[in-house]
């Protein structure tokens, strides 16, 4: 399925965070490493705290965030593989 060229704006920012967290992640393990141009931050997941967070890339702005939703997920998981 083609859907074209990026047309929007916050389409063509989207793209590029992208491209560039995946290349900083492959590099240095951090998709956003400290001193990179980016203004951006990640946290990895602490496999200690109760609260799993992701890093929400679906706008020009990303946030580290969470919802009820995914926690059910990981709490399923935690379940399945307990087991």
């Amino acid at each position: 399925m083609n859907l074209g060229p990026l047309q929007l704006a916050d389409d063509l920012i989207v793209r590029d965070i992208m491209a560039s967290a995946w290349t900083n992640f492959a590099i240095y393990g951090d998709p956003t490493p400290p001193g990179s141009s980016s203004s951006l931050s990640w946290t990895p997941v602490d496999p200690a705290s109760s609260l799993q967070q992701y890093w929400n890339i679906s706008g020009a702005k990303p946030t580290m965030t969470t919802s009820q939703e995914i926690q059910n997920r990981m709490n399923l998981w935690d379940e399945i593989l307990a087991k």
